[in-house]
């Protein structure tokens, strides 16, 4: 498993920008995202305003993601998401 948390200790997108890495190394599937409501704090994490070409507009909560890589020989789990605010023993179960 490698899992990098994007925020303040995340210098340069170092420990993301592997995570990007590696999913272009092979076939990823979508596992699950953990609900943000347990882990975030929204005054610290906002979420993202995006506006379509016809102008509608959607809110994306910044969440966890769980990917798997699956590689030649054996797979790799991905996790990625900013660090969480709380709950970190939950969060890790």
């Amino acid at each position: 498993m490698v899992a990098a948390f994007g925020g303040w200790n995340d210098a340069g997108d170092a420990a993301t920008g592997v995570i990007d890495h590696l999913v272009e190394l092979g076939r990823v599937e979508f596992a699950f995202e953990l609900d943000p409501e347990d882990f975030y704090d929204y005054q610290e994490n906002r979420p993202l305003l995006t506006r379509e070409p016809d102008g509608t507009r959607s809110i994306q909560w910044q969440t966890t993601e769980v990917l798997v890589l699956h590689l030649e020989e054996r797979d790799l789990v991905l996790v990625s998401g900013p660090e969480p605010n709380m709950r970190w023993r939950t969060f890790c179960q």
